[in-house]
């Protein structure tokens, strides 16, 4: 399998499933609720933003084409 950056996008987003469930086991003295829920937040659309552009990347000129037909 070759590998490419929207193959490194797709890796970096599994790699951030972890710190985004970790950052709720912060102790609340170092980050409260609200900083917490922004942090992961933050981290949510990063992942979404990758996320667009892994299939911005990845998809081929043709594909693009056949779609706008319909």
């Amino acid at each position: 399998m070759p590998f490419n950056f929207p193959i490194f996008l797709t890796w970096l987003r599994i790699a951030v499933i972890p710190l985004l469930v970790g950052i709720y086991y912060i102790p609340d003295g170092i980050f409260s609720l609200v900083e917490k829920n922004l942090i992961a937040t933050a981290l949510f659309v990063g992942a979404a933003f990758t996320d667009w552009l892994d299939g911005y990347l990845a998809a081929d000129g043709l594909s693009h084409l056949i779609l706008e037909l319909f």
